[in-house]
């Protein structure tokens, strides 16, 4: 599985060959941060689940669904200090394979 990592506040696209993205977290002191759901291609508007985890593994910090599943959203995030990278993944149910979604944390 294709898996891919860009720098803080890059804009990253999930689809059905790379299910999940490596997202740097931007610098600050805050420990909210803000997942946008900046684009979606979802014609048939099947169902949308992302899981969000810290790099490294670990319990996910959210599981998320778009409602509804072909609209754009932006999610708050409470995660510990010290997260320098998220890794979200679009999750394992039937429906959750959109053409493609584009997204970023931003603080």
């Amino acid at each position: 599985m294709a898996m891919r990592q860009e720098r803080a506040g890059a804009v990253q696209r999930l689809a059905p060959g790379v299910r999940e993205a490596l997202v740097e977290v931007p610098p600050g002191e805050r420990t909210v941060v803000y997942l946008e759901i900046t684009h979606i291609d979802n014609v048939a508007r099947k169902p949308v689940t992302l899981i969000v985890a810290p790099e490294g593994g670990g319990e996910p910090i959210a599981r998320l669904a778009l409602y509804p599943p072909d609209q754009p959203a932006r999610f708050a995030l409470r995660v510990p200090g010290d997260t320098r990278r998220l890794r979200v993944r679009l999750g394992e149910a039937a429906g959750d394979t959109p053409a493609s979604i584009e997204l970023r944390v931003a603080r």
